[in-house]
């Protein structure tokens, strides 16, 4: 395991793929478009925001399965992981 990963642990794919969605369709609809106010950044976040939470809806009405873990960045404990053999 690589040290981003190690902290990873507890997330699943799903979630990176959906977290990379967001953020890429964001980065691409802002290159296009160009926006020049903080109300036109908020539509282009909201858009790319929005593109992966159908995604997740459409994910967990498809498997079953819910598309995010009940773990946060507020949880840090359970977020990290113990090296092995050191306390």
């Amino acid at each position: 395991m690589t040290r981003h990963t190690e902290h990873l642990c507890g997330v699943q794919d799903i979630e990176l793929v959906l977290n990379m969605l967001a953020e890429v369709t964001t980065t691409n609809l802002s290159r296009v478009e160009q926006p020049e106010t903080i109300e036109q950044n908020k539509s282009v976040a909201r858009r790319g925001g929005n593109l992966a939470k159908n995604t997740r809806t459409e994910y967990e009405q498809l498997t079953g399965q819910p598309a995010l873990s009940s773990l946060n960045a507020s949880n840090k404990e359970l977020l990290e992981v113990k090296k092995q053999g050191k306390q």
